[in-house]
């Protein structure tokens, strides 16, 4: 039977429930947060499960402005007998029409839990092609029974990542990670006023993006970046992000004598005119599904 409900803007919408950290540093979640933006919410809202939240540096309140019911639960890693209890509770007592899956084996949990409350649509989503531990690269094998069992459509952004969490004979649907191109349009007058409001309007900048973490290698940038400073006395980088490497790499800078010529900026918001300010981007990424930055 066809589902009459959002026929006009007046009824209910379809309720999906992503589950998935909403920092602001988190590719993922910057993912989902472009779809959010762009969908019609008058047809399908998305609601949030998520832990790990940064105080300072996350999507809540935009999401709670644009319809969303946001639950935030303690952390499987710190106390997983909690985190269960009160994300069995969100799903018990909540009605979802759906839920997306988007953190890895963590997944797996929420869609057993999902299909015992008979939640029709059970989305299991890969973001990476491997992942930098031999034991859970190992783990991943033998739980990918459970994604065929327990999930009705699995997804991935890209073949090879499909494959890693799912195996190479599962049936998954590739979303390529799309991105507001408008938001990238080059403008010669923004780029000069961010070059100049940093004090780099006078030097060829590199730049990069994203969590400082060991999948994101920025240690070999710094390296590339090392040898670069002795060929080159015009050259700045800017490195954007935050993460558990932060205090390690700025110890390695400092250590290479270049720490005048990097910058960490942190977490910034205002992405799309950092990527102007740049002569030249490198993502030195050990692995990458698709990604966003």
């Amino acid at each position: 039977m066809e589902d009459t409900r959002c026929e006009n803007k007046e009824q209910t919408p379809l309720r999906i429930l992503h589950v998935l950290v909403l920092n602001v540093n988190s590719g993922v979640a910057s993912m989902v947060m472009n779809l959010y933006r762009n969908i019609d919410r008058s047809r399908i809202q998305f609601d949030f499960i998520t832990w790990n939240i940064d105080k300072n540096s996350n999507y809540i309140a935009e999401t709670q402005r644009m319809g969303s019911r946001v639950y935030e639960i303690p952390s499987y890693k710190k106390d997983f007998s909690a985190f269960k209890k009160e994300a069995k509770t969100v799903l018990a007592e909540n009605r979802f029409d759906g839920i997306h899956c988007h953190e890895f084996l963590v997944n797996i949990p929420f869609l057993y839990w999902a299909a015992k409350r008979k939640i029709p649509l059970r989305i299991a989503h890969s973001h990476n092609p491997t992942i930098d531990s031999f034991v859970k690269r190992n783990l991943t094998v033998l739980c990918r029974g459970l994604f065929a069992r327990y999930a009705t459509n699995l997804f991935a952004c890209s073949k090879e990542s499909g494959e890693f969490l799912f195996g190479k004979n599962a049936k998954v649907n590739i979303i390529p990670n799309g991105i507001e191109v408008s938001r990238f349009s080059y403008s010669p007058k923004i780029r000069s006023e961010l070059r100049k409001s940093m004090g780099i309007q006078n030097n060829f900048v590199i730049g990069s993006i994203g969590r400082l973490e060991i999948q994101k290698n920025f240690s070999f940038l710094l390296d590339v970046f090392y040898e670069l400073c002795k060929e080159e006395k015009n050259v700045k980088l800017i490195i954007a992000g935050d993460g558990t490497q932060r205090d390690s790499l700025k110890l390695q800078a400092e250590k290479m004598g270049i720490s005048e010529r990097v910058s960490f900026l942190g977490v910034c918001s205002n992405v799309p005119d950092l990527l102007q300010a740049m002569d030249l981007f490198i993502l030195p990424s050990l692995f990458e599904g698709l990604g966003i930055v």
